[in-house]
């Protein structure tokens, strides 16, 4: 009998692109894993050219290399990838002495940052219906990066 023979399989070398490409999705993949938790609010009353508050952005920043174009590429992130979303919309309104709110949540999953944007002022404006417009007082928003199912 003859004695079984393996053959080695050759791997040949990628290229340092490949390589380089592969390493930078493995980090942006950990970017996007670290994104869970991320809260985006923002409140009426900060003004019109108010930011965004972001918490668990550092991290995600860190992860990247912590410097700004770092910042800039997981900004980008939170815009252009889809994403699941747990979002609160609320609005305060005050009847003379009575202050009450309006508050709506929103679960949006695969939806990219700018898209929950959109759906969270389209939901601002429902609920300033159901409110006389000479008592509301302030929105705002709350939307957090939850893990995927």
């Amino acid at each position: 009998m003859a004695a079984k023979q393996t053959r080695k399989r050759l791997r040949k070398p990628h290229s340092k692109k490949a390589r380089d490409h592969r390493a930078m999705h493995l980090e942006l993949t950990k970017v996007k894993k670290s994104l869970v938790g991320l809260t985006l609010a923002y409140n009426s009353s900060q003004g019109e050219d108010a930011l965004m508050h972001p918490s668990n952005f550092e991290k995600a920043r860190r992860l990247l290399g912590g410097d700004t174009a770092a910042g800039y590429t997981v900004a980008d992130i939170l815009e252009t990838w889809p994403l699941n979303w747990q979002a609160t919309a609320v609005i305060y309104c005050q009847d003379e002495n009575t202050l009450f709110d309006q508050p709506a949540n929103l679960t949006a999953e695969n939806t990219t940052g700018k898209e929950i944007g959109e759906l969270l002022e389209e939901l601002i404006e429902e609920l300033k219906k159901l409110c006389n417009p000479k008592f509301i007082k302030e929105w705002g928003f709350t939307a957090t990066v939850i893990p995927s199912k």
